[in-house]
């Protein structure tokens, strides 16, 4: 019996407390050789409904793409919610200035219509509302009538979490996708970031999609991490490790990534939002050598614990807000992200 591969985005609900969802892309079989792949060009992404992403409901009149008012306590395009000048300034004051048509481009990035998210400035992707599962109630909730006895310790995902491209033998290209902490996390997160090669792609079920050949594209497909760098804090904290003769365990294609926390409680009273750092791209290369079999591969990124030495020295800057047992604790039935290629 002939298998298709069919494509298509889908919704993710993904974090601890707080949801984010994030664009996917929903696989099913992989296809004979007498077949060829369909929708896996990158700039023709098959269209999504948007009751896909809303399941059914109507958006609120506070994040309609085609109203947009003017925030006159912000001085941007921020929606006007219920904040006084210093909430507003607490929560999102080092953010960049909010767009006034990125509402209507996340519909685009939802629909599957828009996909290539590095051509985004951080003016769309470090904004909470680019996220669909931002909404005011969560933003009342967690940032305005907040409890000083809640803590939440874990939540990270990407956007999008699934990227598909058709190629040929010897081609080049990046990859971009967007980490960021879940909404409401309390804690500084640090966890190694790695990619490998799996023996299955998965759907968002965690089901098995096609088998790849792990020994060719191990051979042939060659991945290098441009962005992010280790973090600042942790360069310092190696060179002090290392020089005590102490295990680090992050190699040069790995790595140390520190999630920011997004709420910050102060006070009964006062809590502090979104860092400026709270969103950032990764930014991956891909080669493909020209001698590559043709057929389809996936690439998958995935998060380990630090090591003991690393931890111990992040307790000693955070104390209690410093957490790395994400991937230990947060079971996921699929990868942090995946890069599908058909090498044609």
């Amino acid at each position: 019996m002939k298998k298709k591969l069919m494509l298509l985005f889908g919704v993710l609900v993904i974090g601890v407390v707080i949801a984010t969802v994030s664009t996917a892309i929903y696989l099913n079989n992989r296809p004979n050789q007498q077949e060829q792949p369909t929708n896996l060009n990158p700039e023709s992404p098959p269209l999504i409904p948007p009751d896909k992403f809303t399941g059914g409901k109507e958006l609120p009149a506070l994040f309609n793409p085609l109203v947009v008012e003017y925030n006159p306590i912000t001085k941007d395009y921020r929606p006007r919610y219920n904040l006084t000048e210093e909430q507003f300034n607490d929560i999102f004051g080092e953010l960049p200035k909010f767009p006034k048509d990125l509402f209507e481009t996340r519909n685009l990035f939802f629909n599957g219509i828009l996909k290539d998210i590095s051509r985004l400035n951080e003016s769309y992707w470090k904004q909470p509302e680019f996220y669909a599962g931002w909404t005011d109630k969560l933003l009342y909730k967690f940032y305005v009538n907040f409890s000083t006895m809640s803590w939440t310790p874990y939540g990270v995902g990407c956007f999008p979490e699934i990227v598909n491209y058709e190629v040929l033998p010897g081609s080049q290209f990046e990859v971009t996708t967007i980490m960021h902490t879940d909404f409401g996390v309390d804690s500084y997160q640090g966890m190694v970031l790695y990619y490998y090669f799996p023996q299955y792609a998965k759907n968002m079920k965690g089901e098995n999609v096609f088998e790849q050949n792990v020994e060719n594209a191990r051979k042939y497909i060659h991945v290098e991490i441009l962005e992010p760098e280790n973090d600042p804090l942790f360069k310092s904290i190696r060179e002090k490790l290392e020089s005590e003769g102490k295990y680090v365990g992050v190699s040069e294609d790995e790595r140390f990534i520190l999630f920011k926390p997004t709420r910050y409680i102060l006070s009964s009273s006062k809590v502090k939002g979104f860092p400026s750092d709270w969103a950032k791209k990764l930014v991956v290369r891909i080669k493909i050598d020209k001698n590559c079999p043709k057929d389809f591969y996936v690439i998958a990124f995935d998060f380990k614990p630090p090591s003991q030495a690393v931890n111990t020295e992040f307790y000693w800057i955070y104390k209690m807000r410093y957490v790395w047992q994400y991937p230990l604790i947060i079971k996921k039935a699929f990868p942090f992200f995946q890069i599908i290629i058909a090498v044609k």
